[in-house]
């Protein structure tokens, strides 16, 4: 291997790095505010043990707890609706970009480590989809 090629993959795998933790910040901000939304939403609608809805919201890989407590919720009417849900909006918005952002950064050090054979073979596809990301962005926001 070339010194060219070891310095790259070096680069590539901190690149790697960097993403992950981005993601992970991200995972953890956004999993905190649904916590925190749940929460607030089941007290504000009388549920018994809002603290439990709100762990088990966040503890499902599928999401099944939320798709039922989203379902149960119908039958309760608001009484009060706090602030609180509208900040922690936003802040999931913050960390869904968060973990997007960590993603573009995981793939763009990929292909940058297989830089020639991306590029010989995807050139177009990846020009397409980084414009759709950009698009996807501007219009998010």
């Amino acid at each position: 291997m070339s010194r060219e090629f070891r310095s790259r993959m070096y680069e590539s795998k901190r690149f790697i790095m960097i993403g992950a933790a981005i993601m992970l910040v991200g995972a953890i901000c956004f999993a905190y505010r649904l916590y925190g939304i749940v929460q607030t939403d089941a007290r504000s609608r009388g549920f018994k043990h809002p603290k439990t809805w709100g762990l088990c919201s966040i503890s499902s890989n599928n999401g099944s707890v939320l798709l039922l407590y989203l379902i149960k919720r119908r039958k309760y009417l608001i009484s009060e609706l706090s602030k609180r849900i509208e900040k922690s909006k936003k802040a999931i918005s913050a960390a869904i970009i968060f973990v997007e952002t960590g993603a573009i950064l995981i793939v763009v050090s990929i292909i940058l480590k297989y830089e020639s054979y991306f590029l010989k073979r995807y050139h177009t596809f990846l020009i397409i989809m980084i414009s759709k990301i950009n698009i996807y962005f501007c219009l998010k926001t």
